[in-house]
């Protein structure tokens, strides 16, 4: 998505008058940063959802999630619950990074969408007002 926010950012820029581009710009960051902490715990669900069934598994295995973090473990743990383990983060993540494309994909769309009307050019009083500002 961070290839995408720069493009978002001038467009929502360049669809405002001079004087409210301060206010979009710090509303833009603000709905990413929510955005990002949202979407990070949805998708956080997303592959817990999926990851349990195999999770359920490895634990009747005797297997912790702590046990697959740690690299010392891991290396301990039963060869057997090693396609377990790769078919569970595996085939979770495939569906995580689908929903991350879906919603990318939306992104573009309502880019589109967005009115395409031309910069609202500054007038000559606001050029002064902020050069007044600016010394």
């Amino acid at each position: 998505f961070g290839s995408s926010s720069m493009p978002q950012l001038l467009s929502v820029q360049h669809s405002v008058t001079w004087q409210q581009r301060g206010i979009v710009t710090s509303a833009i960051q603000f709905f990413r940063s929510m955005g990002g902490a949202i979407g990070i715990g949805l998708l956080g669900v997303l592959f817990n959802i999926l990851a349990a069934p195999q999770m359920q598994q490895l634990r009747q295995m005797g297997i912790s999630p702590a046990s697959i973090m740690d690299k010392q473990k891991r290396a301990e743990l039963d060869p057997a619950a090693q396609p377990i383990i790769f078919q569970m983060i595996g085939s979770s993540l495939t569906w995580v990074f689908l929903a991350m494309a879906i919603v990318a994909v939306g992104q573009v769309c309502v880019s589109f969408l967005m009115a395409s009307d031309d910069e609202h050019p500054a007038t000559s009083a606001e050029i002064s007002q902020l050069e007044a500002h600016a010394v």
